[in-house]
């Protein structure tokens, strides 16, 4: 695998990301809190040495169960249910990645952690998936689009990667691979390592780019994120925090012209008198742990 020198900015990073882009079709991305953390499906991390595609037929089969009233009954298979199983938080031979470089960078840096890391995976021979295959038969990692989207997957422009186990035939020692060892032999793979202090450097920069919970999770919850990181200091906000209630009763039909205008220019900063707070920036950040791609 590829490794580039330390971001510490948005444009540099982007720099990076056009430089190891070149000639390719799809490049995904998939943003880490630390690099000691393979790129392994979350089914793997617990068990990657044990053969576990019976373990993982079971589960899907009890979510097709219990789950029934809530799938679509337009699609049974195996590749469906693994979708939607991931999306909703199941252990699956999936690996969350996303076609917006921007979004990858907002998951390495908003999640704990000290060795922040982007990978970058050029796709374009991996999308060769037949979906009247076996997804638990694949002899090396593939890529695909879900057939069903949902708002927050369609808002993080999500793709899957499906990892195999190893080909031996000995039982005990069927394993998954990592996809840096699986790809270790090409150039398909890039990591960008990000300075940890430049973390909350680099959110304010993706939150002017319209990069921020609520972006990332475009419902109830992803603004109530939000809104709980412009009173999380209010002394910092005030001037931010006054005009969010001077313009509570206006109504909702009203002009807003500058609706999506650019966020705001920096975190001890409040809105001018002119801005809209439909963009809620990051103030003072404080991490959230369950903010990850699984």
């Amino acid at each position: 695998m590829k490794s580039s020198s330390y971001v510490s900015s948005v444009s540099k990073y982007l720099d990076a990301v056009g430089e190891f882009s070149v000639g390719n079709n799809l490049t995904l991305f998939r943003g880490q809190p630390n690099k000691k953390r393979s790129l392994l499906p979350a089914i793997a991390r617990d068990m990657e040495h044990i053969h576990s595609i019976s373990i993982e037929k079971d589960m899907l089969d009890v979510l097709r169960k219990y789950g029934a009233s809530k799938l679509s009954t337009e699609y049974s298979d195996y590749w469906y249910l693994l979708s939607e199983a991931q999306h909703f938080g199941l252990k699956t031979r999936l690996l969350d990645w996303s076609s917006n470089p921007l979004v990858a960078l907002w998951f390495a840096c908003q999640t704990p952690g000290t060795r922040p890391h982007v990978y970058l995976l050029k796709a374009d021979t991996l999308l060769d998936v037949d979906f009247n295959s076996d997804p638990f038969e694949q002899s090396h990692t593939r890529v695909f689009h879900p057939k069903l989207c949902h708002p927050k997957r369609d808002a993080q422009n999500g793709w899957f990667t499906v990892h195999p186990c190893s080909n031996n035939a000995d039982y005990v020692e069927q394993r998954f691979i990592a996809l840096e060892e699986e790809l270790s032999d090409n150039d398909l793979l890039l990591e960008i390592p990000i300075l940890p202090e430049m973390k909350e450097k680099l959110l304010v920069e993706l939150d002017q780019c319209g990069i921020n919970e609520r972006m990332i999770y475009p419902d109830l919850d992803g603004l109530c994120r939000h809104i709980n990181k412009l009173f999380e200091s209010p002394f910092d906000n005030k001037s931010a925090i006054e005009f969010f209630r001077t313009n509570l009763n206006a109504p909702s039909g009203g002009k807003r012209e500058h609706r999506h205008k650019p966020l705001m220019k920096g975190v001890n900063q409040g809105y001018e008198s002119n801005e809209s707070l439909d963009g809620f920036l990051q103030y003072k950040q404080s991490y959230t742990k369950d903010f990850d791609f699984d």
